[in-house]
């Protein structure tokens, strides 16, 4: 991880698993004016309900063991080696299989209701990465 040396405050270049992005989350909390505390409260919200719905949401049992256990690696893989930053929704498509829980109601409705949101997602993405890309200081 020598890319993450000169983005660290100290010059010590030391690696902890997880360290990441608890530093990051405590970065991004000050950035957004939550504090540091704020942010590391948030990643561990974020983190406990991903566990929640991936233990106990039955949509996302219906996947089956398998996707359910890739998506549990994956992400504790991600959380112990990478910081956090823009491309992280780049880091997130191998579990793009999760989408299948949101397939599992037949409701028209619903499906059409997740598709609208599924574009105007994109389009929000669209816009913060390359129209407003350049007005804030990113890391890399």
């Amino acid at each position: 991880l020598a890319w993450r040396r000169n983005w660290l405050p100290d010059d010590a270049g030391h690696f902890l698993p997880f360290d990441a992005f608890v530093r990051g989350a405590a970065f991004w909390g000050e950035v957004w004016g939550w504090g540091a505390a704020g942010g590391v409260i948030l990643l561990s919200v974020i983190l406990a309900g991903a566990a929640a719905a991936l233990l106990w949401a039955p949509q996302v049992r219906a996947l089956g063991p398998e996707i359910r256990l890739w998506a549990v690696s994956y992400l504790v893989y991600l959380l112990a080696v990478f910081f956090p930053q823009s491309s992280i929704f780049r880091l997130l498509v191998p579990l793009s299989p999760l989408w299948g829980a949101f397939a599992v109601p037949r409701s028209l409705v619903w499906r059409v209701g997740v598709l609208i949101a599924c574009l105007a997602g994109q389009w929000w993405w669209i816009y913060n990465m390359y129209a407003l890309g350049n007005r804030f200081w990113q890391i890399p």
